[in-house]
């Protein structure tokens, strides 16, 4: 969970890019569209479940992002981002005339971008994890699940896999480095 400073950070630092953008700023704008590009995808996506029709949306917000750069007045930049892929998605629905299942989760995405920001992120990461996990070397992904899925100590881990106290030591501290890796777009 992300502390109250590293959040008003993450807003300053929206707040900066906003200013630096209507400047002109392709720089800014290059950052703005690493930032959100993802999770605005993976919003589009959880609603639409096409894979183009989402990029093209999230492509679509950011050109519009970019040309009404100096005539926005944006407060909040990651609500605006969202709000923005929200109408699209809906305006999609409605212009493809396909019938869209949505169900009670995706209407909530809809209606609730935070929520549905962070319920994505949470899915994100935890895909990010169990991908990581299944790319550790055998005795390493053993050690792994047997700590911190079965919740056994360095000792028992050791006696279970017939090996030292040490070598599960040292393959804990391998696994954490590549998860830490594999994570690092998330962690602090």
């Amino acid at each position: 969970m992300k502390s109250s400073t590293e959040i008003s950070e993450k807003v300053l630092n929206d707040e900066a890019l906003v200013l630096r953008l209507r400047n002109g700023d392709r720089n800014a704008f290059n950052a703005i569209y690493k930032n959100y590009e993802v999770k605005l995808y993976l919003y589009a996506f959880s609603v639409l479940k096409d894979v183009d029709l989402s990029k093209d949306i999230v492509q679509e917000v950011m050109v519009q992002l970019w040309i009404r750069k100096k005539e926005s007045n944006i407060q909040s930049l990651r609500s605006y981002l969202f709000q923005a892929v929200r109408f699209r998605v809906l305006t999609a629905i409605k212009a493809c005339n396909k019938k869209v299942v949505l169900d009670e989760c995706a209407l909530e995405e809809i209606g609730g971008t935070e929520e549905a920001e962070d319920r994505l992120a949470k899915q994100e990461i935890s895909n990010l994890l169990r991908k990581g996990i299944a790319e550790l070397p055998k005795k390493c992904r053993e050690a792994f699940v047997l700590s911190r899925q079965q919740y056994l100590s360095n000792k028992e881990i050791a006696e279970k896999m017939g090996v030292a106290v040490k070598t599960v030591e040292n393959q804990m501290t391998i696994a954490l480095r590549r998860l830490k890796i594999a994570l690092e777009d998330y962690l602090p």
